[in-house]
């Protein structure tokens, strides 16, 4: 289960919440991530590389031979996956 957390405006946390729940043994936490031009999350780790909504909806899941620590995009607007 992945937590997400409020920034207040004094740059303390507020409490946690649940964000997005892979559904997989494949990933006991996520390792690196970015967003997308549409706000969408994306999670590396084991297996490969989760997509979750702005609202933490599952979006896709992208499988990758080997581990996979980090996720960026290679071109303007972040149309493509690197």
């Amino acid at each position: 289960m992945w937590r997400s957390y409020p920034i207040r405006a004094d740059g303390t946390t507020g409490p946690g919440k649940d964000f997005f729940d892979p559904g997989t043994k494949n990933m006991p936490a996520p390792d690196g991530m970015t967003i997308d031009a549409k706000g969408n999350l994306y999670f590396t780790g084991r297996g490969g590389v989760w997509v979750a909504s702005p609202a933490g909806k599952p979006v896709g899941f992208i499988p990758t031979k080997e581990f996979c620590a980090n996720v960026t995009f290679g071109v303007p607007m972040a149309r493509r996956c690197t």
